[in-house]
């Protein structure tokens, strides 16, 4: 018979606290932690951050904005020493931890959502390939043959935090089946543009590298084979992963997506473990039961979601504003555009604002054209070329892109380009689906997440 325990509710505070302090910080934290919740906060976070680097790259302190950059990090360890500057950082370690999630994302909707299943997946995948390749075609089109061809990965791009953000925007008309959407085609989309990325943009392969990188691999799938499950235990052989890449001309960065994509995606403890963990460690409250309890707490969570959830935030409200402050900062007036880099201004621009709504819009179109797909219940043709539009925001992929494939006065060409189409994708995103998508009041409508991706199947 299980001994009866004394149920009594916590206090809101720690014993310690002074409720009118308490009170005080409350009133200030509470609408800080309830904007960063919504949807777009991150993306309006990247427009402050893309705003202060455009004002301090065109003020009177110009120089100390790009001296800033410049600035040399390095660590000392006896003779050997590890140097870089900050734009390094930001870009290729920094930048490692957006693409990890982005390999988590992968690995979970391949797992058990949009993309587990070839006929829930067949709709975001057609429409992501023609939102990757109509954009490349129309900026080759004005690029093939010039100096500036090697761009077209640049329009290619969609930076869904600032896609799901103008989405966001639109409050009651858009349908839990059009945030879908989006979501999964953003997430082919990042596939795609890790292909691109680790095939065109990289500067050749060295073996030793490659060898290292394989190294790490190994010794992942070791550790998950001996039941290793804290994060920390794999921080070498990921690190060994990046340096590999690096080391062997491959974008380092392709080392979170590797990483990411290995993610075990089951949980080791189900509800039953985890209750009971729970009454044992209220029964007696020793040490060994609560870390029973907690080691229960943490398995029942698959390793995917956890982390997913642990680095989100990080993500959305470090990296990537710290990526675009660090890429975003154009100087407006002294940047030439001139003989090729006024058709790859053009290209990219186009490409993100038409190449990108005819592709996802027209792609869609086909596959369910052709019976190989379903529009989610409650989606329209209208709200399919308003994902359509948002999706031409390329911004911080395209921007990553661009510093790939370009440098000096092109890239700074580029970077404006980019801008201009990204802006003019939202504000067309935005004024489009004002007019045209209604408010959500049938009945027909899913009315969760879950209940759009299901009705994709059918």
């Amino acid at each position: 018979m299980s001994r009866s325990i004394h149920q009594r509710t916590p206090s809101s505070a720690p014993p310690e606290a002074w409720q009118p302090i308490r009170r005080a910080v409350r009133t200030v934290t509470r609408p800080v932690e309830a904007f960063l919740a919504t949807e777009v906060a991150s993306g309006a976070i990247l427009l402050v951050a893309t705003t202060a680097a455009l004002v301090w790259a065109n003020s009177p302190w110009a120089a100390r904005y790009h001296a800033l950059w410049a600035t040399p990090i390095g660590v000392h360890l006896g003779g050997t020493t590890f140097a870089a500057s900050l734009h390094f950082v930001v870009n290729e370690v920094l930048m490692t931890f957006f693409f990890f999630v982005v390999g988590l994302e992968i690995r979970r909707e391949i797992a058990r959502g949009e993309l587990s299943e070839p006929r829930r997946a067949a709709l975001p995948l057609a429409a992501a390939l023609g939102g990757m390749l109509v954009p490349a075609a129309v900026y080759l089109a004005l690029n093939a043959g010039r100096t500036t061809s090697s761009g077209w990965g640049v329009p290619m791009a969609t930076d869904i935090a600032f896609a799901v953000g103008v989405l966001t925007l639109l409050r009651d008309r858009v349908s839990p089946g059009l945030r879908i959407l989006l979501l999964a085609l953003a997430v082919i989309d990042d596939v795609g543009a890790i292909l691109v990325i680790g095939v065109f943009y990289s500067s050749g392969f060295d073996a030793t590298g490659l060898a290292l990188a394989a190294l790490g691999v190994v010794g992942i799938l070791l550790l998950q084979a001996a039941g290793a499950r804290r994060a920390l235990a794999y921080v070498i052989p990921g690190a060994a992963v990046w340096q590999g890449l690096h080391a062997a001309g491959v974008h380092a960065t392709l080392a979170g997506v590797i990483v990411g994509l290995m993610t075990p995606t089951r949980a080791w403890y189900g509800s039953a473990e985890l209750v009971a963990a729970a009454e044992r460690a209220a029964a007696s409250l020793g040490h060994d039961h609560l870390d029973a309890l907690d080691h229960a707490r943490r398995e029942s969570v698959a390793p995917v979601d956890a982390l997913q959830h642990a680095c989100h935030r990080w993500v959305a409200f470090v990296v990537m504003p710290l990526f675009a402050f660090a890429n975003a900062g154009v100087s407006i007036g002294a940047t030439e555009i001139a003989a090729d880099a006024v058709w790859m201004s053009w290209g990219i621009a186009l490409g993100l604002v038409a190449g990108k709504t005819i592709g996802i819009a027209g792609g869609s179109w086909l596959a369910v054209r052709l019976g190989l797909a379903t529009l989610p219940r409650g989606v329209t043709w209208r709200g399919v070329v308003t994902v359509a539009l948002v999706g031409g925001i390329g911004f911080t992929m395209s921007l990553f892109v661009a510093e790939l494939a370009f440098e000096g006065a092109l890239l700074e060409a580029a970077k404006l380009a980019i801008l201009v189409g990204s802006i003019s994708a939202a504000v067309l995103g935005l004024v489009f689906g004002r007019v045209a998508l209604t408010r959500i009041r049938d009945v027909d409508q899913a009315a969760t997440e879950s209940e759009a991706e299901a009705s994709t199947t059918h």
